[in-house]
C-alpha cells in the first residue's frame, strides 16, 4: 500500500511524504534526542538513515512516540514510547467522520477501507502537530459528489526535505486533505488543550492556543460555511481572556475568579458541542 503522510508546517506550508516509495515500511513519529535546535518532531526509521523533519517542536511528544507499520493490505499504528511500552501522553486517531480512538501503549490496525475514509493522527498537543493519512491512489470525491463525507482536496506547491545521511532531496507537489469532520476533531482537541491552560491559569499559552483555534475555525468556515454557535463561543472566549488579562494587571482578583468560572463553562459547552459533531 502506498501511504501518504500529510501535515502542515507552522508557516502554513503543506507537506507530504510517501515512505513506501523511499523503501521504508516501518517508521516512527517522534522527538529528536538531545538537540541544540530544540525538541524537533520528525519521521524516521530504526536506523535513522531515513529522516524527515516536520518543522515542528513539541516537548510532549515522546522519543519514539508512534510506530507506523505499512503492509500490502493494512497499516498498524502503535503508541510506542521510548521503551516500547507506550508514550507518556498517548496518541489520538480519528477514522472517518465519527470514530475516535485513544491509543496508550496499544495498537490499532487500519484497513484500506479505514484509510479511504480518512485517518487523522494527533500527536499529542492539538496546537502543534497533526498528521493526515491516505492512500496514494485513493479515490477522492468532490463536495458536489460525495455529500457530507466528501473529501475536499487542496493542492499546493511546497516542499519537504528528506535527510538521508548528508544528502537532501525535495518532493513536490504536496497534497493536503481537509474535511469538516477532521477540522471538528482538531477544534475539539485544541479546545481541550485551552481548557487545561485555563485551569492552570496559564494565560500566555491560553492566548496562543486561542489563536490556533481561530485559524482552525477559519478553515472550517472555508470548507463548510459559517457556524454561528462556534463563532459566538470563540468570540466570547476571546473577550473573557482579554478581560482576565486586564484584571490581572489591575489586581482585581475577585472579579477574575468570576470570569474564570464563566470562561470554563463556555469552554465545556463548546467542547460538548464539538464532541457531538465527531461522534
Amino acid at each position: 500500500m502506498d501511504l501518504i503522510l500529510s501535515w502542515r508546517k507552522p508557516n502554513g506550508e503543506n507537506c507530504t511524504i510517501n515512505p513506501v516509495k523511499l523503501g521504508v515500511y516501518e517508521l516512527f513519529i517522534g522527538r529528536t534526542p538531545i538537540d541544540p535546535h530544540g525538541p524537533r518532531i520528525y519521521f524516521f526509521d530504526e536506523t535513522e538513515r531515513f529522516k524527515v523533519f516536520s518543522g515542528h517542536q513539541n516537548i510532549y511528544v515522546s522519543r519514539k512516540h508512534l510506530l507506523v507499520v505499512i503492509s500490502d493490505r493494512t497499516v498498524i499504528l502503535r503508541d510506542h514510547g521510548p521503551r516500547g511500552t507506550g508514550s507518556k501522553n498517548g496518541t489520538l486517531v480519528a477514522i472517518g467522520c465519527g470514530e475516535t480512538v485513544k491509543l496508550h501503549g496499544d495498537s490499532i490496525e487500519l484497513s484500506r477501507n479505514d484509510i479511504s475514509r480518512g485517518v487523522m493522527i494527533h500527536i499529542p498537543d492539538p496546537s502543534i502537530f497533526t498528521v493526515n493519512m491516505f492512500e496514494d491512489h485513493a479515490v477522492m470525491s468532490s463536495p458536489d459528489r460525495g455529500g457530507e463525507d466528501a473529501f475536499v482536496r487542496r493542492i499546493s506547491l511546497g516542499s519537504v526535505v528528506v535527510e538521508e545521511n548528508e544528502e537532501s532531496r525535495m518532493f513536490v507537489p504536496n497534497t493536503f486533505l481537509e474535511r469538516p469532520a477532521t477540522i471538528y476533531f482538531q477544534l475539539y482537541v485544541k479546545i481541550d488543550r485551552l481548557l487545561q491552560h485555563i485551569k492552570h491559569e496559564d494565560l500566555p499559552n491560553a492566548t496562543a492556543t486561542l489563536s490556533v483555534i481561530k485559524e482552525s475555525y477559519n478553515e472550517l468556515q472555508r470548507v463548510e460555511g459559517e457556524n454561528v454557535f462556534i463563532k459566538e463561543h470563540i468570540e466570547a472566549i476571546e473577550k473573557m481572556l482579554e478581560e482576565i488579562v486586564k484584571i490581572e494587571r489591575l489586581q482585581r482578583y475577585g472579579e477574575k475568579d468570576r470570569i474564570l468560572r464563566l470562561l470554563l463553562d463556555c469552554l465545556y459547552e463548546l467542547k460538548g458541542y464539538l464532541m457531538q459533531k465527531i461522534e
